[in-house]
């Protein structure tokens, strides 16, 4: 899709309830109903991101590289930590298997530009670099 200069970072709204998204970004709302385990949260506050701003041929629109996101913890240079939450994300075991229940859902329109991977590291402090870097592990 064409780029609409939509730029919002963490908006808060009520998981469940349409209206509490402005009316101009409720063309999200379907897209927000398929997150799997999220009905589980009715009535807790999320929190939405939407980035449609113009990105230049071989540029990142957000933070560029293989990296990690780690509810809970911020990498710093050199090492040091600082704790920061946001997500908070749990596997529930269910009737129907395992959800996910919080955590950080992600989707994009264009294909091929992202990647998500079903990984945990359990000692970011001793592998990623600054903001979650591990652009060293690629070709592990």
């Amino acid at each position: 899709p064409e780029p609409t200069g939509i730029n919002i970072n963490m908006m808060p709204f009520v998981i469940g309830k349409k209206g509490s998204i402005p009316q101009e970004y409720q063309q999200y709302w379907p897209l927000i109903e398929q997150c799997r385990g999220l009905h589980r949260e009715n009535q807790q506050v999320g929190y939405l991101t939407i980035q449609e701003t113009l990105v230049e041929s071989g540029s990142s629109q957000r933070r560029p590289g293989l990296h990690t996101e780690a509810p809970g913890l911020i990498m710093r240079h050199g090492g040091e930590t600082a704790i920061a939450y946001w997500g908070l994300g749990e596997l529930a075991d269910t009737a129907d298997g395992y959800d996910l229940l919080g955590g950080i859902y992600m989707a994009s329109t264009v294909s091929a530009s992202c990647a998500v991977w079903n990984a945990q590291i359990k000692n970011p402090e001793l592998m990623c670099g600054t903001l979650g870097n591990i652009e060293h592990l690629r070709d592990v």
